[in-house]
Parts: structure tokens; sequence; C-alpha cells
């Protein structure tokens, strides 16, 4: 614990619920909506559990919410997310997965130092890029002081 007490920002990653249509889940993670919505409630329980051990800032970072945010606009894309198993991300999941992480490290640190850090390149597909950014907006970090319920 007096470590995390001592780190500037604690960056969970929250991760994806899997496309059940191609996994032999169990029978709590067949539900892709349920599953989603329990590893949300899980984060925001571990940064209350931060919370309460003293950690100043942290930041979800919403991947999970990227993920669902593409389901609900393209089921064909948001299957695109995952490699042959269903689990894992192909490599445009690992680019949505890289974008939020970046926003969400990029945000933190520009609001707790004023430091910038842009992405660097427009390389990767826009819609994907827009579902981290709206994942982001929609999940923001925030203080612990100010965290309330997430």
């Amino acid at each position: 614990a007096p470590l995390l007490r001592q780190a500037r920002v604690v960056v969970l990653y929250s991760t994806w619920a899997y496309d059940n249509a191609l996994t032999r889940a169990d029978d709590d993670l067949r539900d892709t909506t349920k599953m989603a919505r329990g590893l949300q409630e899980g984060y925001e329980e571990y940064a209350r559990a931060l919370q309460a051990a003293g950690v100043e800032t942290i930041a979800i970072a919403p991947v999970g919410a990227a993920f669902e945010l593409v389901r609900a606009g393209d089921e064909a894309r948001w299957r695109s997310l995952f490699a042959r198993d269903g689990y894992h991300p192909s490599p445009a999941g690992t680019y949505l997965a890289a974008r939020v992480i970046h926003q969400t490290v990029a945000t933190a640190l520009r609001d707790k130092s004023g430091a910038e850090m842009p992405w660097d390149g427009n390389d990767g597909p826009e819609d994907l890029a827009d579902a981290a950014r709206r994942a982001c907006e929609a999940h923001p970090s925030r203080p612990a002081s100010s965290m309330g319920m997430l």
C-alpha cells in the first residue's frame, strides 16, 4: 500500500466482454451485455478500494466501454476487434485499446501536471479513434477526492 499511496496516477485497464458467440464461456460469462456491465462495476469497485487505501488519483482506461460503443454501432465491426478465439483482441482491438489507454494516461497527466502527451500520427481507423475518444469522455478520470461513485 505505501507504493500505491506514492503513485502519481494509478491506471486500471478496464477490459472488454468476450465475443460469446465464439467462446465456450461459463454461464456467468455467456451474456456479453451482462459481462460488460459486471466488468465495469468491478473496475469501479477496485477504484474505490484504491481510494480507501489512500491513492490520490485513479484513472480507469475504459477499453471495455469503447468495445461496447463499437458493438452498439456495428456488431460486425465489434467482432472484428477479436482474434479468432473470441477472447483476445485482433490488431484492430489492440489499436482501440492503445488509443483508450493513451487518452486516459494523457488526460490524467495533463490534469495532474499540465503535461501534454499527444498521439503521434493518424495511422489507424477513424471509427476506432472516435470510439476511444467517446469512451474516455463518457468515463472521465477523477482525483479520489472527487470520485464519488464513479
